[in-house]
């Protein structure tokens, strides 16, 4: 008996090793932009709000996305994948539903990832749906946004 008791300690301990460490928070996140351009030429991401729901592992990302001649308010919900490295969790955002001024699009595809510091819960957004609009080649790169939790 002593030995199976010592096993499932084992096992349970194993166990709480090699499983992802989700955060048991629920978070709300501020989005803002790093480095605003006087003008952009496609839509990008000017602020928004991420509300990440834990238990359901779920989210909700209300945005405003602003360019020379144009602006945009867009909901997207969806699912998110966490993964923690040493003090970092990396967030991935699935949106299963999109809608704004457009049509709407229920399409699942990737549009962000996010890294935060386990500690502060601050870190960067990464606008990949923004670069997906854009196809026309026109943006430069992959925009970024400061986050900041609570």
């Amino acid at each position: 008996m002593k030995y199976f008791v010592s096993a499932i300690g084992l096992v349970a301990l194993l166990t709480g090793l090699t499983k992802e460490v989700y955060s048991e928070d629920n978070l709300t996140c501020r989005l803002s932009i790093v480095d605003k351009q006087s003008c952009s030429p496609v839509l990008s991401l000017e602020s928004g709000e991420v509300k990440l729901n834990s238990s359901k592992q779920t989210f909700e990302l209300t945005a405003h996305y602003d360019a020379c001649f144009q602006t945009q308010d867009i909901k997207l919900t969806g699912r998110y994948q966490q993964r923690t490295h040493k003090s970092i969790y990396n967030i991935e955002l699935l949106a299963t539903q999109i809608s704004g001024d457009e049509k709407e699009e229920t399409f699942p595809r990737t549009i962000g990832l996010m890294s935060l510091n386990i500690e502060s819960k601050k870190g960067q957004f990464v606008d990949i749906w923004a670069m997906i609009r854009a196809h026309d080649g026109r943006g430069k790169g992959l925009e970024q946004v400061d986050v900041s939790c609570q």
